[in-house]
């Protein structure tokens, strides 16, 4: 992540600007065709479950997009 919008569904799951997602619901994404791909297979409004590299530590969180 580059940067995060103030009050966007990434700032309220907790991305940080530095961030890299490396999987989307379980997929892992290690390009971003692969992360655009895991998104189109995605149903909103369910939340996604991303999974972040943040520095040393892996997260994951789950982003509500509404």
């Amino acid at each position: 992540m580059v940067a995060v919008a103030a009050g966007a569904p990434a700032q309220r799951a907790g991305l940080l600007p530095g961030d890299r997602i490396g999987g989307v619901n379980g997929r892992l994404t290690p390009s971003m065709p692969h992360y655009y791909a895991a998104l189109a297979g995605h149903a909103p409004p369910a939340p996604l479950q991303l999974l972040v590299r943040r520095g040393r530590a892996d997260l994951v969180l789950a982003v509500d997009p509404s």
